[in-house]
């Protein structure tokens, strides 16, 4: 879902940027051009759950089972986990640390259990 919702919004991002740049080439011919209106969500916050306050995450995903994956840290602290929903914490034996010269940036879970990171 995660992927998809991605390629939603960049498709989104793109047709508004489009419109804006041929908005903008109609003004300099002298023509007027109104841009549409953009959409606003609304959410509505149905639960929360703890998480690690030091944690600067890059990256959060859901596998195909439901185990939550994230993907953080900086140059020299960077990590790929899994992660308790209900706890917050590191499930046990799941935590990697990238090398020193990773910065461990998004993340995304494949099919037959993979996970993606940039």
């Amino acid at each position: 879902l995660l992927p998809a919702a991605c390629v939603v919004a960049c498709a989104v991002l793109a047709s508004y940027a489009a419109t804006w740049l041929s908005g903008r080439a109609s003004r300099r011919q002298g023509r007027s051009r109104l841009l549409p209106q953009a959409y606003v969500s609304t959410y509505r916050v149905v639960d929360a759950f703890p998480h690690d306050p030091d944690a600067f995450t890059q990256g959060l995903c859901i596998d195909d089972d439901g185990s939550m994956w994230e993907s953080d840290g900086l140059y020299g602290e960077s990590r790929v986990r899994q992660v308790d929903v209900a706890t917050g914490k590191t499930v046990e034996g799941t935590q990697v640390m990238l090398p020193g010269n990773v910065f461990a940036e998004g993340l995304t879970a494949m099919p037959g259990h993979k996970l993606v990171q940039l």
